[in-house]
This record gives structure tokens, C-alpha cells and sequence, in this order.
């Protein structure tokens, strides 16, 4: 019996089906047209296989027969080439160690792209971590599966340096036998990743073109590490004399030195050994900081970096910049002396910081030294504890911090009648309470008077039974910066009375005067200097705000008398809100009173300097062009602009490049499209925020000659040799 159409086509599904269960290769050589989407499968078959018989073809029969082939078709392409049961197909590759590989590549062509998710088709490319080779597959909407492993491949795998991170190694596309080549030879292939796991570069096919892997990452992969720097030194190379406070930190190349893959030295700095901040990124073996102060300790400590970004940490150093002074500190004037029974004061001044003593003696005889270690060029020594009507020697000395001794002159005096009362010290004064010290010729109990005149007096007084010849006693409740007289009054166990007066000031809350702001004139940008003084030394602080709310702050922790804090990159034409704050010792705040600022505008233009210019050709030799390449730096950021003209010199420019609207310091604009061997005149133009535009003095440059061609030279040379020879050849 003769066969009917339906029984045609329903044959033609069974053997078309069977195919595709039977390998990758049957698939694609019947369904090669159908790679783009399923449904465009499914439209193509329809078209050369279905649509000649479908009058032919009862509906509900051919909706079921292509339902069928939509099955098959389903289970191959959006299955992984792992997970399919095809007769030969090798087993899906396994790693050790294996990090998942995702994102996307992207065919710069067509805009294609190989997807590395494992959602939704189920691509499974990862990155061993120990031998770093590619394995598995990923889908590509337009190829197919695409094999990164040895798997289906026999040019893998694909692999990626444990050190540089560059990748390398051959992909295939499994639809076409297409290889998209890792290598930098011949085609300059360029896949890096960094040790975040990010991929960057392209590669190279012969049937698809460039393959952009930017989009692809590997997040946890490992690259090894550099060897650290060694011989890592740190030197004080303060200048004292000058207050100028620098350190030096210098190392040498690790002694394992990977030149091929070395990027940076990174310096990390530290206060406390623990926390560390890099300061700098340097291809040198040494680092200057003058960003010190002067006795504090800092830490430092030096990575090398690889190109992937990987480091390694050398030993930690520690320098504390002080400089040093090499010479004693000079007497001024001086020394004066009040001389007292049982004590003398001594006055004098040096030319530098440097403690205060006083040292006596009796006959050749060293009786003792007194004085105070605090660094200061008033010097004041009250020696206590002589003896009444008797000859002494003393002898000043002052150190400074560097040890460096001053020593003066012995000179004689003679003590006066005998006190009652010596060695009267003022201890631990505050804002509110001091303790005084005091010794006595004989035991006895003594109470103290004190008010702030001799005529208002609080007393205190020791116990009945702490006869002794050391005293002391706490005043308290006192009143900040106020002056206050004392009487001390005792009696020995014979009646006699021993006294002696002093005085001393508590130390002053702190207050702000003198408060003021002026502008930093010629700034890049608008700058004031604020300035005001304390009666007690505290930190420094400027708070400012442009809306009064929200207050930005600049500080100085030394404590001082008289401050100065200077604010820069301020808004213009603005009206800033501005105070001045700082704590004392005992942390206690102070703040003036809130005043207001009016920036003016902008009217000064950016600053030009390190003008370069540089010219190159580029092109052969029949169709060479000049270009030239200007660079310059401006002190804010400004536009960049060139103005240009042919000629050695004119103030006219007929040309000018495109406007690079972009604020920064740093400048780079390239003129090109010009004629080789000529003089042309050019000046930089640059404008700030504010519109304020600069421009540079004129500057003549010449391009470049074309080179000429290796045998144009030979021909020459022979013509000039042989003559009619050179002829011959030419």
C-alpha cells in the first residue's frame, strides 16, 4: 500500500528524534540551523520539514510529534554536557579543590556572551585551587557549551598563573570545533585575574573574534604570595635646632626578587604596632615622612606587591623623631640672687628649653643640689635648707633635653639669721585645691591661713599629736585662677613660735581672647586663618558650618597659649558659621562665642606650570601624521583646553581641541592630524569652577620627519658608492 503523508512524517520525527539522543555531533550536523533560541528551531523545522506536508498532516498529530522533538530538543541544549546520557559521552571533569567560576564574557562582535552562572543552565566552570586548571563548561545562547577544561577539549585545559594571574590555554566551542586562545602568542590574548578573583582582558578567536571577560569572576582564588622586603631600617633624621621633624625608613628588595611580576613596595604606618594605615605605594627602597610629631612613636612596616595584588609583610621597625641637640644651652642673663636665713632664690635665663639647679656648697664640701627638670629658658631655683648666718658656694646648672649640661661660675654667698619655717613647696595645684609641703627647724603642729587678702583667711590645722618636722596640708574648694596668701604658724613644745608667709595661684579655667579670622590670600582655593589666645594652655579646635547645623571640624592636640588653625577648600560666596573650641589638662572645654564669615568669589584663575610637550608621527610613511601630546598641572581643579596655530609664534590660534569640561589638577590633551616637519605655536588654556580662565604663555613645537624605510637607505647608500650601480638596483 502506497504510504500516506501522515505516515511520512510521522516516521521522519521518530528517525529525527533518535538522532538526537544519539550523540552531540548527530545534533548539531541535522539541527545546525537551530542554534539561536528553541523556539527559532522549531520555526526552521517547520519551514524546510513540516510545511510541505501540512495539508497533508492532521493538526492535533503534528502539535504532538512537534511537542516530542520540543522534549528532545529541551533535554540536550539546556541540559550541562555533564548531565547528559548520549552513548560515549566522557564524564564530567572533577577538581580537587574547585571555585566556581561566574558572571559573563561578552563577544564583542556580536554581543553575544558565554554565561558562567549556574542558574539557569546549569554551567559549571571552576578553577582548581591547587593546580589553578580550568574545568567545565559554559553555556553560550548563540554557540552552545563552551569547554574551559580537557573535557571534550583536547587543547586545554585553560589555566591561570599561580603567580602573575595571567591566563592561558585554549577554550572550544563544542557546536563548531571553534577555540578561543588564552595565549598573549600570537594573538596578544590578554586575560588577567586579580586576587580579588576579578577577570579583566580579552581573548582571541579566529571565528569569533575578541572575547571580553571583565564581566567574569572567581571569587576566593589564590595566588602565592611575594617575598617580603628585607634589611628593613628606621632612622630619627630630625633637625632639633631647626624644629624640623622628619623619619627615614629604608629596605632592600627581598632576597627571592620576582622582578617579572613585581608592581609596588607598599609603606604602612602606624601609631600603636597594631593598626596600620599605608601612606605610600613606591617602586623605591626608601620613604621620608615629615608627617611626624615630634616624641610620639611610630611603627612602620614594608608589603611587596605582585601583580595580582597579593603581598607580603616584612619585620616591624619603630622610630621616635626627636632630633637632638649637640651643644650646652647659653647663659643670657644672670644669675641674680635674693638671699633669706635658711634659703636663697637664684635667677637666670638660657637661650633654649633646659632644666633648672641650683648646687651648693659648703667649703669643698657638696651639700646638695635643687632645682626642677621642667624644660624652660626662665630659670628661678629656690634652694632651702640652710643654715642661718653661714658662708655657702653655689654653682647653676641647666640640661637640656638632649643632655647637654650648662655649667656656671661658683660663686660665694652668706646665709641670714635662722627661720622657723623651710622648704615650703606648693604641690598638686588645680583649678580648685593644692597641697603645701613645708619642714620646721623643730617638731611641732602648725595651722595654715589662707584667703585671697591678708585680711579674709580660712584655717586649717594638722592633729594634735603629728608633731613632726615635715608638714602637709590639702586646701580645698578654691576658686579657678585666683591668687591666694598663706601663713603658716606653729609652736614648738617650748612655746616659741615659728612662722613664715607664701603664696601661690590656682590654675585658671580656661578662656578664649583675641579671637579672629582672616583670609589666606592667593590661595588655589578660599582659605582662612583663624587665630586666638587661652589664659591656660589647651588643644585647638575649629568648628565651621555653612548652614549652621552641621559643624566640620579641624584640631591640633597640643596644648597651647596661642592657637592658630587654618580651613581651606570653603565654599565660595557663602556665609560660614564659625567657633573656636580646645580642652586643658584636666579636660575642661572652652568655646567662643559663634561668629559668622562671608566668603567672597571666586576671582582668581588656576595657577599653570609644568607645560610638556611632546610630538610623535604616526601612520606609514605615504600617509604619515604628526600628533602632539601637551600636559600640564594647574593648582585647582580646572578644565583643559589647547589654542593652536601654524608658525613658530603669533598671537593668533586658528585651531583649538575640544573642550574637556572635567575638573583636576593633572592635564593631558593630544592634538593630532597634523603636518610632519612643520612649526606650529600652541598655548594651554584652563578654567575653574568659578569660570576664572588662565592661559599659558605661546609655545612652538615642530613635529617629526618621516622615517625612512630600511631599503630607501640601502638604495641611497649604493647610489652614493657605486652610481650607475645604485641606478641598476633602484
Amino acid at each position: 500500500m502506497k504510504e500516506t503523508y501522515q505516515e511520512k512524517f510521522n516516521k521522519y520525527l521518530e528517525d529525527e528524534i533518535a538522532k538526537v539522543q544519539k550523540s552531540t555531533k548527530t545534533l548539531f550536523r541535522c539541527f545546525q540551523p537551530m542554534h539561536l533560541k528553541l523556539r527559532d528551531r522549531f520555526t526552521w523545522y517547520y519551514k524546510w520539514h513540516l510545511k510541505p506536508y501540512h495539508r497533508h498532516v492532521h493538526y492535533s498529530t503534528l502539535t504532538a510529534s512537534i511537542l516530542g522533538v520540543a522534549v528532545a530538543l529541551s533535554s540536550f541544549f539546556y541540559a550541562n554536557p555533564s548531565q547528559r546520557s548520549f552513548a560515549n559521552e566522557p564524564p564530567s571533569e572533577q577538581s580537587e579543590v574547585p571555585i566556581s567560576v561566574s558572571g559573563r564574557a561578552t563577544l564583542v562582535n556580536s554581543n553575544g556572551d558565554f554565561n558562567f552562572n549556574s542558574a539557569p543552565y546549569h554551567s559549571n566552570v571552576a578553577i582548581d585551587n591547587i593546580s589553578k586548571n580550568f574545568t567545565g563548561y559554559a553555556w553560550s545562547e548563540d554557540l552552545g557549551w563552551v569547554a574551559f577544561g580537557s573535557q571534550d577539549n583536547s587543547d586545554g585545559p585553560v589555566a591561570v598563573d599561580q603567580v602573575s594571574g595571567k591566563v592561558s590555554g585554549k577554550a572550544k566551542v563544542l557546536s563548531t570545533g571553534s577555540l578561543i586562545n588564552f595565549n598573549s602568542s600570537p594573538y596578544n590574548s590578554s586575560v588577567t585575574i586579580s586576587i580579588n578573583g576579578d577577570f579583566s582582558g580579552y581573548a582571541w578567536s579566529e571565528d569569533l573574534g575578541w572575547v571580553n571577560f571583565s564581566g567574569v569572576k572567581v571569587p576566593g582564588i589564590t595566588f602565592v604570595s611575594p617575598k617580603a622586603p628585607s634589611n628593613v631600617r628606621g632612622y630619627d633624621v630630625s633637625d632639633r635646632n631647626l624644629s624640623d621633624y622628619a623619619v627615614l625608613v629604608r629596605w632592600q628588595a627581598p632576597l627571592e626578587f620576582d622582578e617579572d611580576n613585581f608592581k609596588n613596595y607598599l609603606v604602612e604606618k602606624s601609631t600603636n604596632g597594631v593598626d596600620f594605615t599605608q601612606v605610600s605605594a613606591t617602586m623605591s627602597f626608601a620613604y621620608y615622612d615629615t608627617a611626624v610629631t615630634v616624641g610620639q612613636k611610630y611603627f612602620y612596616r614594608i608589603k611587596t606587591e605582585n601583580t595580582t595584588g597579593t603581598t607580603e609583610v616584612s619585620q616591624i621597625v619603630f622610630v621616635t623623631p626627636t632630633g637632638k641637640y649637640t651643644t650646652p644651652p647659653n647663659l643670657v642673663s644672670g644669675p641674680d640672687v635674693t638671699i633669706n636665713p635658711t634659703s636663697i632664690a637664684v635667677k637666670w635665663a638660657t637661650d633654649r628649653p633646659s632644666s633648672s639647679f641650683v648646687q651648693i656648697k659648703d667649703g669643698n664640701t657638696f651639700v646638695s643640689e635643687q632645682g626642677q627638670t621642667e624644660q624652660t629658658t626662665s630659670h628661678e631655683v629656690k634652694v632651702v635648707g640652710l643654715r642661718s648666718q653661714r658662708e655657702y658656694a653655689y654653682v647653676i646648672r641647666s640640661v637640656d633635653i638632649d643632655g647637654n649640661v650648662f655649667i656656671g661660675e661658683e660663686k660665694k654667698i652668706q646665709t641670714a639669721n635662722t627661720p622657723n619655717v623651710y622648704d615650703i613647696q606648693i604641690t598638686n595645684v588645680t583649678q580648685t585645691s593644692a597641697i603645701i609641703n613645708f619642714k620646721s627647724t623643730a617638731i611641732a603642729n602648725f595651722i595654715l591661713r589662707y584667703g585671697e587678702d591678708v585680711n579674709t583667711e580660712t584655717i586649717i590645722s594638722e592633729s594634735s599629736d603629728s608633731k613632726t618636722t615635715s608638714h602637709s596640708m590639702a586646701l580645698t574648694n578654691l576658686k579657678p585662677g585666683t591668687f591666694y596668701f598663706f601663713r603658716i604658724v606653729g609652736e614648738d613644745s617650748e612655746g616659741n613660735e615659728l612662722r613664715s608667709e607664701d603664696s601661690f595661684s590656682t590654675l585658671p579655667m580656661p578662656e578664649i581672647s583675641k579671637f579672629g579670622i582672616e583670609p589666606v590670600k592667593d590661595a588655589p582655593s578660599t582659605t582662612l586663618k583663624v587665630t586666638w589666645r587661652t589664659n591656660a594652655p589647651t588643644t585647638s579646635a575649629i568648628k565651621y558650618s555653612v548652614d549652621g547645623t552641621k559643624f566640620e571640624e579641624k584640631a591640633a592636640s597640643d596644648l597651647v597659649t596661642d592657637h592658630e588653625i587654618v580651613i581651606s577648600d570653603l565654599a565660595d560666596n557663602s556665609v560660614y558659621t564659625v567657633y573656636a573650641a580646645g580642652r586643658d589638662q584636666f579636660g575642661n572645654l572652652v568655646e567662643s562665642e559663634k561668629t559668622t564669615y562671608s566668603t567672597p568669589d571666586d576671582t582668581r584663575p588656576p595657577r599653570i606650570s609644568n607645560i610638556v610637550i611632546e610630538s610623535s608621527n604616526v601612520g606609514s610613511q605615504s600617509d604619515n601624521k604628526a600628533q602632539i601630546a601637551v600636559s600640564w598641572k594647574t593648582d585647582e581643579p580646572a578644565t583643559s583646553q589647547i589654542e593652536y596655530g601654524e608658525g613658530i609664534a603669533g598671537e593668533e590660534y586658528t585651531r583649538k581641541t575640544s573642550l574637556d569640561g572635567s575638573f583636576k589638577n593633572h592635564h593631558l590633551v593630544i592634538i593630532a592630524d597634523l603636518d610632519p616637519g612643520k612649526p606650529y605655536h600652541l598655548r594651554v588654556v584652563s578654567a575653574d569652577q568659578a569660570g576664572n580662565i588662565s592661559m599659558s604663555g605661546d609655545n612652538t613645537v615642530i613635529t617629526g620627519e618621516v622615517s625612512k624605510s630600511a631599503l630607501s637607505i640601502i638604495v641611497n647608500a649604493l647610489q652614493n658608492v657605486f652610481g650607475w650601480m645604485g641606478n641598476l638596483i633602484k
